[in-house]
C-alpha cells in the first residue's frame, strides 16, 4: 500500500466524489475508484488503494456510499457514452439500459405458459 499520492490524483478523487454526490446523491466507491484509476494509469496505483482514498474522501464530506461495483457500471457507462457522444462523429447509439425489474417481479409474474402453481397449495 502506498501512502504518498500525487496531488493531481487526490484532486481528481475529490472532484469525482463530489460530482458523483451532486449527480446521484450517493457515491459508488468501486465505480468511482475505477474511473479515477483509468484516468491515472501512468501512476500505476492499485485499485484497492484508490478505493481507500475514495472512501476516506466520502467520509470526510459525510457523503452516503454504496459498495456495489456492478450497480453503477451501467450508469457510469451511460455517462461516459453521453460525454463521448458530444464529440464523436459516429452515428452509434448508446447501449440500451438493462431490465430494471427485480428478480422476483420478472420471474414470478403471471404468464400464460405457466401451468403449475408457484407454491404448493394444501388440498
Amino acid at each position: 500500500m502506498r501512502y504518498h499520492f500525487s496531488h493531481t490524483l487526490l484532486d481528481d478523487v475529490t472532484a469525482s466524489v463530489t460530482e458523483a454526490f451532486h449527480r446521484l446523491r450517493i457515491v459508488n466507491v468501486p465505480v468511482v475508484a475505477e474511473q479515477v484509476r483509468r484516468r491515472h494509469l501512468s501512476e500505476n496505483i492499485a485499485l484497492e488503494d484508490i478505493e481507500g482514498i475514495v472512501l476516506d474522501t466520502a467520509q470526510m464530506f459525510h457523503i452516503p456510499m454504496e459498495f456495489d461495483g456492478t450497480s453503477g457500471i451501467f450508469a457510469a457507462h451511460e455517462a461516459e457514452t453521453t460525454l463521448a457522444g458530444r464529440f464523436a462523429t459516429s452515428g452509434l447509439a448508446p447501449h440500451p439500459r438493462p431490465n430494471t425489474t427485480s428478480f422476483g417481479e420478472r420471474d414470478l409474474a403471471a404468464s400464460p405458459e405457466r401451468t403449475t402453481p408457484l407454491i404448493d397449495e394444501p388440498a
